[in-house]
């Protein structure tokens, strides 16, 4: 048995959101927005790791864990108003474990082929126009639409100043692996302070959100039904000059409850953990 999506909706979530809310009104603020001028070309590089307990009762418990790390290519471009985003996959190293299911399953760039395309606005509210094929070892380590992202992130409505404050809700649907996912975050923003890293300086956007995940479907012929919340945390470095992500990480921990209706077992306690980190290199 493997639970495939709900392992990829642990870790960082960003782009498709409500409009956010600035509580922190300051006019005469900075304003951090994705622009661009001329097209251009930047590498990140990603790592990705993740748990998931199950208290099995009278079956036994079951680990789950997956992990990815790599590269991938982003080209920026102009379109209208708003900014097009297309990432491909360059380099990828990952696993998939499941202690009821023994052995490893491991992923490479092969098993993602193509690019996922996404349109941008200024404030970072994302539309996915295409995604990369992706083989069913890929989407247990989390390679969907909510692995590309990631790559994006909410930015506030207008002009702030440091310190200021903002809120979204973001909202994400994933469908891979025959389960579907689902997860809502309510997340505030903090421009919380400047760094400078080989003589730029980059805005530190510190971020909390309060995460609900529901995963319902059928894997590996089983029907599984799963809902957790909890908590995510963590930090993105913005360049205002070059307007992107230069880093982003986050972590998250939540707990809930895992049914295998066909099995007649519903209700058993559940526990997932998380962590992602982009970079660009």
């Amino acid at each position: 048995m493997k639970t495939y999506l709900s392992l990829a909706a642990t870790v960082l979530l960003g782009g498709c959101a409500a409009a956010p809310t600035a509580t922190t009104p300051a006019p005469a603020g900075m304003r951090m927005a994705y622009a661009t001028t001329a097209p251009a070309t930047v590498t990140y590089q990603f790592s990705d790791s993740s748990g998931f307990n199950i208290q099995g009762g009278a079956i036994g418990d079951i680990r789950v864990t997956a992990q990815a790390s790599g590269t991938a290519d982003a080209a920026y471009a102009p379109k209208g108003a708003d900014v097009e985003m297309r990432l491909r996959i360059t380099d990828l190293t990952g696993s998939f474990t499941n202690s009821a299911m023994g052995g490893a399953t491991n992923v490479t760039e092969a098993d993602v082929q193509g690019e996922a395309v996404l349109t941008v606005s200024p404030t970072g509210v994302m539309t996915i126009g295409q995604l990369p094929t992706a083989s069913r070892a890929a989407q247990g380590i989390g390679m969907g639409a909510g692995f590309f992202r990631r790559f994006i992130v909410r930015l506030p409505p207008g002009p702030v100043q440091r310190g200021a404050n903002w809120t979204d809700t973001v909202t994400a649907t994933d469908e891979g692996a025959g389960v579907r996912s689902s997860v809502r975050d309510v997340v505030t923003a903090t421009w919380a302070r400047d760094t400078v890293v080989a003589g730029r300086t980059f805005n530190v956007i510190t971020h909390s959100a309060q995460r609900t995940l529901e995963v319902s479907g059928t894997s590996e012929g089983v029907e599984i039904a799963q809902k957790l919340s909890g908590t995510a945390s963590g930090y993105t470095l913005w360049d205002n000059q070059r307007n992107l992500i230069v880093e982003r990480f986050e972590s998250t921990a939540l707990s809930g409850t895992f049914d295998l209706p066909a099995m007649g077992l519903t209700g058993l306690p559940v526990t997932a953990s998380g962590s992602g980190r982009i970079t660009v290199r």
